[in-house]
């Protein structure tokens, strides 16, 4: 999963992926409502994150990094977000469950 979330975040932000673009690329093994949350993530996030690179574009005197940089730094900065919101997603759901 966190293969496919770095996969996604690289997508959302050199491409203009869509919604359903972004759900096709989940693997079959994720839950429907988790792949539903996940995609609400990436679209909230893909404007920062675009930001985020285009500030770093302007701030670099030197050569931009290759995108798998990028790409990397962006997850390792959100990634803890994105963790902290799938655990509390996924509590949310064992609650609903035990209901």
């Amino acid at each position: 999963l966190l293969v496919c979330l770095r996969m996604l975040m690289r997508k959302c932000v050199c491409e203009n992926i869509s919604k359903d673009d972004i759900q096709k690329l989940f693997p079959s093994e994720v839950l429907p409502e988790l792949v539903r949350l996940l995609t609400l993530l990436l679209q909230k996030f893909q404007r920062e994150w675009r930001a985020d690179v285009h500030m770093d574009k302007l701030q670099n005197d030197m050569q931009c990094p290759q995108e798998s940089d990028l790409s990397f730094q962006l997850a390792k900065e959100t990634l803890d977000t994105m963790l902290k919101s799938v655990y509390i997603i996924r509590d949310q759901l064992s609650n609903m469950g035990e209901t």
